[in-house]
């Protein structure tokens, strides 16, 4: 029995020996491993880069096109103080790089690519500012080489009741309190946003329309047109079309065909508004109008309602 006893005990340790040598190989793996990962992040934040000379041409051709001085342009690209090329990382070579390429005119091509697709004032319309030809760089190229595949703007959603026709959630947004803006988004119930536009010139616009059935609310900087004549789904390409044709924003035209149409349920922070919408009236013949369409403008009012009610103590259209 102690023989046994004995056997079993040196065993016992002989095990623990090799769990012992198993937690010492583990340690020196990961402090390979971190040798490993610091060498890797020193290399590409940390240490001095040598810049190729193909690099070192082309940004100080990029300055001297944007008429920059070298240094001091690269200090405002990095937010730090450069003297030297010896001041450089490699992820500050690749971030200057991407810079430069995006603050360079156009060529000739990219141009004439541009003035093909779009006027000059539907360009300032999507930039949201007055610009020349002159002025348009490799980065509004990117935002004017519209595919509604590749439209950048991500919105970040909160959906909180969702139906086959329709999504009420909140964004997160800087604009509204709390950094939520609440939305109404309707997959098939087509909403044209106009802002900065009188009634008048919307009627105009709509009077081209015979068939059509509109539903108009005034909003703080412009008025939300529905056509509830009948359903138009939101990626459908005729949607573009229609949108163009009805004088549409030509930023909003991309965002809805990207993500539906949007109605903001939420005032903005920055300004004072006494109303999220008040409807206006409805121009079209009774006859034509759809009956899914009316059923959703309904929707659309009773969630007006609720939510101005919260916002402004009132639930008036």
């Amino acid at each position: 029995m102690h023989l046994g006893y004995s056997n079993v005990a040196k065993g016992g340790k002989e095990i623990n020996k090799i769990f012992y040598y198993i937690h010492i190989i583990k340690y020196i793996y990961y402090i390979l491993y971190i040798i490993m990962d610091w060498q890797k992040f020193a290399q590409q934040y940390v240490l001095s880069y040598t810049i190729s000379p193909k690099q070192k041409d082309y940004i100080i051709n990029a300055c001297a096109i944007l008429n920059s001085q070298l240094w001091s342009k690269l200090t405002s690209i990095l937010s730090r103080d450069i003297h030297t090329w010896s001041d450089l990382t490699k992820a500050d070579v690749n971030i200057i790089i991407k810079t430069l390429k995006r603050e360079s005119p156009l060529t000739t091509y990219q141009l004439q690519q541009i003035q093909a697709k779009y006027t000059l004032q539907q360009i300032s319309t999507i930039l949201k500012k007055d610009i020349e030809w002159s002025q348009l760089t490799y980065n509004h190229y990117i935002q004017l080489d519209y595919d509604p595949q590749r439209f950048r703007l991500v919105c970040q959603d909160h959906p909180q009741y969702v139906t086959e026709d329709y999504e009420y959630g909140w964004q997160t947004s800087k604009y509204c309190k709390n950094n939520e803006m609440w939305y109404l988004k309707f997959y098939n119930l087509c909403m044209i946003d106009y802002d900065n536009i009188t009634l008048a010139d919307i009627e105009k616009i709509l009077a081209e329309f015979k068939t059509e059935v509109f539903r108009i609310y005034q909003t703080h900087n412009g008025y939300h047109v529905f056509v509830i004549s009948r359903l138009i789904e939101y990626n459908d390409p005729f949607m573009l079309e229609f949108m163009e044709r009805m004088q549409a924003d030509e930023y909003y035209r991309r965002f809805s065909h990207k993500y539906g149409y949007k109605v903001r349920l939420s005032p903005k922070i920055d300004r004072e508004e006494k109303f999220l919408a008040c409807y206006v009236k409805t121009i079209g013949r009774d006859e034509d109008k759809d009956a899914d369409c009316w059923e959703l403008a309904k929707v659309h009012d009773a969630y007006i309602r609720a939510r101005q009610k919260e916002e402004y103590n009132e639930g008036l259209l």
